[in-house]
């Protein structure tokens, strides 16, 4: 009798070989698998209920295979690759979609205070990814950058919206460049700094005092 088709099982006879269920369903199979859902990968020794959440799972995977998933960027939608994946169209693609709006109305006035002002610093995810990713990062250098939005940042090519100059000043914000710092950022400061100084010299000036500390301080 031909492995896997086990007339008289409880199952009826089976429509496959356990060879050529593996061949059909091999992701599946091997999925389950490896989840500890399945004991065994023949598909003889599988009950109903398994092969059934095989055969679903397949056509679930095979659909997402075929899906080709649209983003719109301004007035256009653009097409990616197909089958590629996201973990979820509302935390991926429309983040990107709200992101370029800004992004557009940030060009009209392309500074590093607009910036700020449009699409933000620590509080924008996606702005902050985005400037990382001009800076070259990538999911093996840059941990907060994953594998899924360098993929999506790559295929959308969101880089072309920006001229040399636009790239530079957002690059300047990322780099941490204190002259694009506003007149009160920099006052501030200079006071804390300021602060700081004062309070370890006075420390040092009350330990020099100290005859304990004394003893230790080499006179010239």
């Amino acid at each position: 009798m031909t492995t896997g088709r086990k007339v008289g099982s409880g199952l009826g006879e089976s429509p496959f070989t356990d060879e050529e269920a593996y061949k059909k369903y091999k992701k599946s199979i091997d999925k389950k698998f490896e989840t500890g859902y399945l004991k065994s990968k023949k598909w003889s020794e599988m009950t109903g209920n398994q092969r059934g959440a095989i055969a679903t799972d397949a056509n679930f995977v095979k659909k997402l295979d075929d899906r080709v998933l649209e983003v719109q960027l301004g007035d256009k939608k653009v097409k990616l690759p197909k089958g590629m994946r996201v973990n979820s169209i509302a935390n991926a693609i429309t983040p990107i979609e709200e992101f370029y709006k800004k992004l557009l109305k940030w060009k009209k006035n392309p500074t590093a205070e607009n910036w700020i002002k449009t699409i933000g610093l620590k509080n924008s995810t996606i702005g902050n990814n985005f400037r990382k990713y001009l800076l070259g990062g990538k999911p093996e250098t840059t941990k907060s950058l994953s594998p899924q939005t360098f993929n999506l940042f790559e295929n959308l090519n969101l880089k072309s919206a920006l001229n040399a100059n636009e790239i530079k000043t957002i690059n300047s914000l990322s780099k941490g460049d204190t002259s694009l710092r506003s007149q009160a950022q920099k006052k501030n400061f200079a006071k804390a700094t300021k602060l700081k100084q004062d309070e370890i010299l006075n420390q040092l000036k009350i330990l020099d005092k100290d005859p304990v500390v004394k003893q230790f301080i080499k006179k010239k």
